[in-house]
């Protein structure tokens, strides 16, 4: 089953992904999992050591359920996946979402949900 906006988030999603490919990345832009290119490097100094629920925190934001993603930040914008619906195991309510943050203060751009093509992966 299909739901009619899934077009839409997955043309997001290679959006984002071209990005990360395709783009120059900036200073600042973290754009695929690792960084750019991959390496887990990068040229920002004086960045913390430790932090927790107060300490070295700029700003939280709650997701609508649990994050399934490493977060991409690119442009002043922070990207990542999350997923809800699938509470006790029971997939039938499953849907992902595609989220946009502020990267300023974690203030929501837009969310995108789509409900997920079940099942997810064929049995062999």
């Amino acid at each position: 089953m299909k739901c009619a906006s899934e077009p839409k988030v997955w043309g997001w999603v290679g959006l984002i992904m071209a990005m990360g490919l395709g783009g120059v990345a900036g200073a600042d832009d973290w754009p695929q999992f690792r960084g750019v290119g991959g390496q887990g490097k990068s040229e920002a100094k004086g960045l913390p050591v430790t932090w927790g629920d107060t300490e070295n925190v700029e700003w939280k934001t709650a997701l609508p359920g649990p994050g399934t993603s490493s977060p991409v930040v690119w442009k002043e914008r922070i990207y990542l996946t999350c997923q809800t619906g699938a509470e006790g195991g029971d997939l039938s309510g499953l849907k992902r979402h595609v989220l946009c943050f502020k990267l300023e203060d974690g203030s929501l751009v837009w969310n995108t949900p789509v409900a997920a093509e079940l099942p997810e992966q064929e049995k062999i």
